[in-house]
């Protein structure tokens, strides 16, 4: 009994660890674009243009796109995760400075 449960686990194992393959539909330009429009939606379009330059990395079926700070800012870079396939947005909450840029919070 116990050795027909462990045979029927194993076999039904890769049916719950299984995961659909990420085939993206959104490119990385596109990511880009859908980012920064969502970006102006939450914060507006000031804060669109004080990030940048602009780049993403595709990671688990999101692009993470990343607006840089400018050099003299103390907060950290802004994220921006858009779904490869379907392209919805969500901008990542700024929690902390950029830890490079703590050596100016404590000089000041």
């Amino acid at each position: 009994m116990i050795r027909a449960l462990i045979l029927c686990c194993l076999f039904m194992m890769p049916e719950f660890s299984y995961a659909e393959p990420c085939h993206p539909t959104i490119t990385q330009a596109d990511a880009i674009r859908i980012g920064k429009a969502q970006l102006a939606k939450e914060n507006g379009r000031k804060s669109v243009q004080h990030f940048g330059p602009y780049t993403a990395k595709l990671r688990e079926c999101h692009w993470h796109v990343i607006g840089a700070t400018p050099p003299g800012d103390r907060a950290g870079d802004i994220v921006i995760s858009v779904n490869a396939m379907s392209g919805k947005a969500h901008v990542m909450p700024q929690l902390r400075p950029d830890p490079r840029k703590l050596g100016e919070l404590k000089s000041n």
